[in-house]
């Protein structure tokens, strides 16, 4: 709590702040906050409004690793993220987060050609959203206790991907790819799923994109999914927030193509040559690939999602 702005305050108030050893001088305060002296003559009138700098402490994740003075919490599945401060505004309170959820599942050929999946809402507070919104804010901690995150998985054949969830804020997986004749899934939260051969895509919501019709691409992060035959997959978006530029949420494409918007998004398959489609990417929130091929083998899965967690830690 910052110090009074006015009025008589004793070293032993400043020292309630700051910490030190008895006996206390204002010498030992030194550079202790921002315009305090680092050397020379000090007064107590310097220390007017001032508050020992504290910043968000946290354990947890798959991974959690520093860059420069920021901490980064990386969760590849679901489990808690412990805080153990919760910062101040002498320091800094603010956490940035990308939260993706799991991608749709690929719809089935029989005997025909299903859709690609729909990609994961990408939510986030560090740079572009899905479905083109910007940037939220950063979100803030008002005690030190445990705070769960759900990572969704990806969705399997023709099933949306599952919800992933951290701080109260949701991203809903993308909407299924649509089996031949039948439509793709909607997401409310996430992208689309391109419908099957005949049929139109699924809807996109918040943070995702619409999915192609007639065995059309799902929706991605960056974009709508193509239509009319093998369509695309939706754009993925690309994110810095764990110090490494990685692209997220693509849309699978349509069982009649194998091309590829973005890598990570699950490819259909060739006309051809039926079986050579591929699933979405792990931990990318990407849809899997519609089926092209005799019978009614299952579609291409989709990729699960992730959750990354950054604040300043230090000074």
């Amino acid at each position: 709590m910052a110090l009074q702005n006015s009025g008589a305050l004793s070293i032993g108030e400043i020292a309630g702040e700051f910490g030190g050893t008895t006996p206390h001088s204002l010498s030992e305060y030194y550079d202790a906050a921002t315009g305090i002296p680092s050397s020379s003559t000090i007064s107590v009138s310097e220390f007017y409004g001032t508050s020992n700098a504290q910043y968000v402490q946290a354990t947890g994740g798959n991974s959690n690793f520093t860059s420069g003075n920021n901490r980064i919490h990386v969760f590849n599945g679901s489990g808690t993220l412990t805080v153990t401060n919760v910062g101040n505004s002498g320091g800094s309170q603010a956490v940035e987060y990308l939260i993706i959820a799991g991608g749709g599942g690929g719809g089935r050929g029989d005997n025909g050609y299903g859709g690609g999946g729909g990609a994961g809402g990408m939510a986030t507070s560090y740079g572009t959203q899905g479905g083109g919104q910007s940037a939220a804010g950063d979100m803030t901690f008002s005690t030190a206790t445990g705070h769960y995150v759900t990572v969704g998985g990806g969705g399997g054949s023709n099933s949306g991907g599952g919800t992933s969830n951290f701080n109260s804020i949701t991203a809903t997986g993308g909407g299924y790819g649509g089996n031949k004749d039948q439509g793709g899934g909607s997401s409310p939260a996430g992208s689309g799923g391109g419908g099957g051969q005949g049929a139109g895509g699924g809807s996109g919501g918040n943070f995702g994109y619409d999915g192609g019709s007639n065995a059309g691409g799902g929706g991605g992060a960056g974009g709508n999914g193509g239509g009319g035959g093998g369509g695309g997959g939706g754009n993925c978006l690309a994110s810095n927030i764990r110090a490494t530029n990685t692209n997220y949420a693509a849309g699978g494409t349509g069982g009649q193509s194998t091309s590829r918007s973005c890598s990570i998004g699950g490819g259909g398959e060739n006309p051809t040559n039926a079986g050579n489609g591929t699933a979405g990417s792990g931990n990318t929130g990407s849809g899997g690939g519609g089926r092209r091929s005799d019978g009614s083998p299952g579609g291409w899965n989709g990729g699960s999602g992730i959750v990354i967690v950054r604040y300043q830690y230090t000074s």
